[in-house]
């Protein structure tokens, strides 16, 4: 276990550091650069718990991030709920519908898993596009339910974003710690043999894939009144279901630490590359693509697995 989880005091000297940066009043660029961190963070571990630790590769994680920014923006709408109220919401109801749509999709397995999570964002980024109350094609404004001078608007957000991703970190460590851990991780390696011996595997993938949801929610939700406006395009781009996977296939899936070195090291490579003269063609993209197909091919492990072997 210690070996999974790194050396604790690094961890809690790491969240030293980041609870300090802030009220230091850094320059808003590096504030607003951490506080993406922290919201990838939270993403690619998120993604870690069902398509880590369970196996089941999603392309469609964006969906419960795109429902929590409307369900955010929907609450400050109609009584002008602030993030850090409406997160729980948010993510409760990120969760509910993964529920629902879980007890089908996650009979699948492989490829097909993979293509119906992509399918399923599409088709809930169409209805939340056209629907009335959802503002159709407008979207909705999320404007004014925080109000603070520019320094302490961003430090709030940033204290969310902190306190989201410590606690995404901290349940990924509960679940290595916990037969629900340990059943999750039988049914990766083989859900057959895991049925056999008694694993309930339709339960426990279902409460995976809830607990990853909820996560996403939440993640989507301060999101939502950090941009000022949802919209189905803004909140449903594919880009944040690429990196939620690529963040954690690269850093190392089925570790706590994988995901959040993945998602420092590829965030800052990614802002360097599209802040550059190649941002203007994707190159980003395409070196994402790149890395992915050398990792899964030299590192399946990712850097995680390098450094322990």
């Amino acid at each position: 276990m210690r070996k999974r989880l790194g050396r604790p005091w690094l961890w809690l000297a790491l969240l030293v550091v980041l609870i300090v940066f802030p009220f230091l009043e850094p320059p808003i660029f590096y504030m607003r650069l951490v506080s993406t961190i922290l919201l990838f963070i939270v993403l690619a571990q998120s993604w870690n718990i069902i398509g880590g630790y369970t196996g089941y590769i999603s392309f469609g994680h964006v969906t419960f991030f795109g429902i929590g920014a409307y369900v955010a923006a929907l609450l400050f709408r109609a009584a002008g709920w602030p993030p850090y109220a409406a997160a729980v919401p948010a993510g409760l109801a990120a969760a509910l519908f993964a529920l629902i749509v879980g007890f089908p999709t996650l009979r699948l397995r492989g490829p097909y898993f993979a293509i119906a999570t992509l399918a399923l964002s599409l088709v809930v980024e169409v209805a939340l596009a056209n629907l009335p109350f959802t503002g159709s094609g407008e979207g909705i404004v999320v404007r004014g339910g925080m109000p603070f001078t520019r320094m302490a608007l961003e430090q709030a957000f940033y204290v969310c974003y902190l306190a989201l991703a410590a606690l995404t970190v901290g349940a990924v460590v509960w679940m290595e710690r916990s037969k629900f851990g340990y059943g999750l991780r039988a049914i990766r390696d083989d859900q057959d043999a895991a049925l056999s011996v008694g694993v309930s595997g339709i339960r426990l993938k279902l409460v995976a894939f809830a607990l990853s949801s909820f996560f996403a929610g939440m993640a989507g939700s301060i999101y939502a009144h950090r941009a000022a406006y949802v919209s189905a395009p803004d909140v449903f781009t594919l880009d944040i279901s690429i990196k939620s996977l690529v963040y954690a296939v690269v850093g190392g899936s089925s570790t706590v630490a994988g995901p959040v070195i993945g998602s420092v090291l590829m965030e800052l490579l990614d802002i360097g590359l599209t802040t550059s003269v190649l941002g203007q063609i994707r190159i980003d993209h395409i070196v994402f693509g790149v890395l992915l197909g050398i990792v899964v091919l030299a590192a399946p492990r990712g850097i995680m697995g390098l450094t322990s072997r």
